[in-house]
């Protein structure tokens, strides 16, 4: 995955800055009080949107679209319970700024990475049975309702 491609070394220097500082910001803060903070989250937003206005109104634009669909995958993971509040906002910053269509990569990437921490974290707390479990349900549960949806849509009958 790679960020925009500026034309300006200063543009691109300040973006990758902002983004891993960002992101290391609210690591430690999340690990400490277990919230990510609006400051930091809506500060990383406004500073993605100014970098990426400097190089024209059509980049500016590219970047609201992809903020617009950061933020309805993002409400579609936090009510599914997959992703914090915060973390979606900052998904949405740093999406703003790797631009598209490395904000996909951004996501599947987040999401692996969540799954291991996941994993880890359930091995050394040694709840891993019931993690996969809680896991395993969710899954049935998103694919039952997947299906249900497309069989309404198509008419057809569930097996």
């Amino acid at each position: 995955m790679t960020f925009q491609q500026f034309d300006s070394p200063f543009i691109t220097v300040a973006t990758v800055l902002l983004g891993g500082g960002s992101c290391a910001i609210a690591a430690c803060i999340d690990l400490r009080t277990r919230r990510v903070p609006n400051w930091l989250t809506l500060s990383t937003l406004a500073l993605a949107l100014a970098l990426v206005s400097l190089q024209g109104v059509a980049s500016l634009e590219r970047a609201l679209l992809v903020v617009l669909g950061a933020l309805l995958l993002g409400i579609i993971l936090h009510a599914s319970g997959l992703l914090g509040g915060g973390d979606v906002k900052l998904l949405i910053a740093i999406a703003a700024l790797v631009g598209f269509p490395n904000c996909v990569a951004l996501v599947l990437y987040t999401a692996v990475a969540g799954g291991v921490l996941a994993i880890g974290v359930s091995v050394v707390q040694r709840r891993l049975p019931e993690v996969m479990a809680k896991t395993n349900s969710a899954l049935t549960a998103m694919w039952i309702s997947k299906r249900v949806a497309i069989d309404r849509a198509t008419g057809a009958a569930s097996a």
